[in-house]
C-alpha cells in the first residue's frame, strides 16, 4: 500500500462522507470523517498498521461525538413536544423547533396541514427528519 494509501483513504474517506450525510447515518459519516483525516496523516505516516489503529480511535471518537446531535429516541409522546416554524404541507417538509434544535420534519398524518406555531408531538425519526403530528393535547 505504502505512500498511495492516502489516496484510498481519501476515496473511502469522501464516499462514506457522503453516503453518511445523504442517509442520515451518523456512524456511517463518522466513519467517513476518520478515513478523510486519516488520509491527512497517512500523508507523513507510513505504517497501515498505525493508520489502521489512527483510523479506528477516530472512527470511535467522531461517532460518540456525533451521537450527541441525534435526539432521544421517541418513547413518550407528552415528552417529545416541539413547534412548526414553518408550515408542513401534505408530501412536504417542514422546520420544527425541537429539543432546541431545528429540524426538518413530514406530517406523520398524511392528509393534514401543520401551520407555523403549532404544537406537535415527535413520533419518530428517519435519517435527519423528524415524523410529526398535531399535538392532541397543547395545554400540556
Amino acid at each position: 500500500m505504502g505512500q498511495a494509501s492516502h489516496l484510498l483513504w481519501l476515496v473511502a474517506g469522501v464516499v462514506g462522507l457522503l453516503v453518511g450525510v445523504t442517509t442520515g447515518k451518523l456512524m456511517v459519516a463518522a466513519l467517513g470523517l476518520a478515513a478523510i483525516v486519516t488520509s491527512i496523516v497517512a500523508l507523513t505516516l507510513f505504517s497501515v498498521p498505525l493508520q489502521i489503529a489512527i483510523w479506528v480511535v477516530l472512527a470511535i471518537a467522531l461517532t460518540i461525538v456525533l451521537r450527541s446531535f441525534v435526539p432521544a429516541p421517541v418513547t413518550d409522546f407528552r415528552s417529545n413536544q416541539g413547534k412548526v416554524l414553518q408550515a408542513i404541507y401534505p408530501g412536504q417538509t417542514g422546520n420544527v423547533s425541537y429539543q432546541g434544535t431545528t429540524w426538518k420534519a413530514r406530517s406523520h398524518i398524511t392528509d393534514v396541514v401543520l401551520e407555523s406555531q403549532q404544537p406537535v408531538q415527535v413520533v419518530g425519526r428517519e435519517g435527519n427528519t423528524l415524523w410529526v403530528m398535531p399535538n392532541v393535547d397543547a395545554s400540556q
